[in-house]
């Protein structure tokens, strides 16, 4: 996930493979995720031949690139929402992690049974960046070098090269999908008023201007620039797209094969008022009816990662978990009344 432009992280809220992730030694030194603890873990098939049994007609797309094996609540009700809302969709979970945790009760275990379309898979980044303009760099470790955000520039490089290979639509797995997703394509949204968003996209399987995109990443990516293979080279490239279409900031525009949506449509809560989602509030408005026009709400995880959500508290959050997410809400608040 990348930040708006002014918008700083929270002291300690990233989680970087650094502090858990060993290098391999290779020359582009991957992250080599340790081995799970025996038990209670079902080893991930590979996302590559679990697409291509599937034949899905719309792919969702996830990515967990902090070998994390045990997903955080607000990864499981981005999950849960998605599969719920997208019921003929595809929905891959796509993990570095290579395990996931299936013990008895979890929601690794539940999910995938309630909703069927639900697939936890596994890949490595060596197969993702294969055959794309991202090789050489991912090969070359710079990404990883001087600079204090390497998970977030993987993240960011990796769901391009996927997107590519697969097809489909990419969302970051802070969100809440309150709205079907599976008519739109070839889509990209703006993030704010001068930016388009990396957070959430479709593209079609190669579609050219994907190629172009990772194209320029390659040749003009800065490891210690923020977002630099994330929402910079999406809004210079589809700026350069759109020329002669009347692409206007912050506003809905078509470009040929190409739609771009308000601001409204992913991003509905700006990151400087992220708090907004998780207040409590008396006046209960419907979720669908609060943000019309919206198929996601972001809730900029860079900056709530620590923000309890208090069930109940008519927070923005808690009615979308409620409705999108009611399992995983479920068993968040099993124990507690915060989650």
């Amino acid at each position: 996930m990348t930040l708006p432009s002014g918008v700083r992280r929270a002291d300690g809220d990233d989680a970087s493979p650094a502090r858990h992730v060993e290098s391999s030694g290779r020359r582009n030194d991957s992250p080599v995720c340790p081995s799970p603890p025996h038990g209670g873990y079902f080893h991930l098939p590979d996302v590559f031949s679990e697409v291509a049994k599937a034949r899905s007609e719309y792919n969702v797309v996830l990515l967990e690139s902090y070998c994390a094996t045990t997903p955080s609540f607000r990864v499981w009700c981005a999950l849960e929402s998605l599969a719920q809302q997208n019921p003929r969709a595809y929905v891959w979970y796509v993990m570095v992690s290579g395990a996931l945790e299936v013990t008895e009760g979890s929601l690794g275990a539940l999910l995938p049974r309630r909703y069927p379309n639900l697939r936890p898979v596994t890949v490595t980044p060596a197969q993702v960046f294969s055959g794309t303009p991202l090789e050489a760099l991912f090969e070359s470790g710079t990404w990883r070098t001087n600079t204090s955000w390497a998970e977030v520039n993987l993240a960011d490089l990796m769901r391009l090269a996927l997107v590519w290979h697969l097809g489909g639509f990419y969302a970051d797995s802070d969100v809440v999908c309150v709205r079907p997703v599976t008519h739109l394509a070839d889509v990209v949204a703006w993030q704010e008023m001068s930016t388009i968003g990396s957070g959430a996209f479709h593209f079609r399987r190669q579609h050219p201007l994907l190629l172009q995109i990772m194209s320029r990443a390659a040749l003009t990516f800065q490891a210690a620039r923020w977002g630099a293979g994330g929402p910079h080279v999406f809004t210079s490239l589809v700026k350069q797209h759109c020329q002669g279409h009347g692409l206007a900031a912050g506003r809905a525009a078509s470009c040929g094969d190409l739609t771009v949506l308000p601001i409204k449509a992913f991003y509905p809560v700006p990151a400087p008022v992220w708090k907004t989602i998780f207040m409590p509030q008396t006046f209960i408005r419907p979720v669908a009816q609060r943000y019309r026009g919206s198929y996601l709400i972001h809730t900029w995880n860079q900056l709530s990662r620590g923000q309890l959500v208090a069930r109940d508290s008519g927070s923005i959050y808690d009615q979308a978990a409620r409705q999108f997410c009611p399992l995983t809400r479920q068993l968040a608040t099993a124990h507690s009344p915060f989650y």
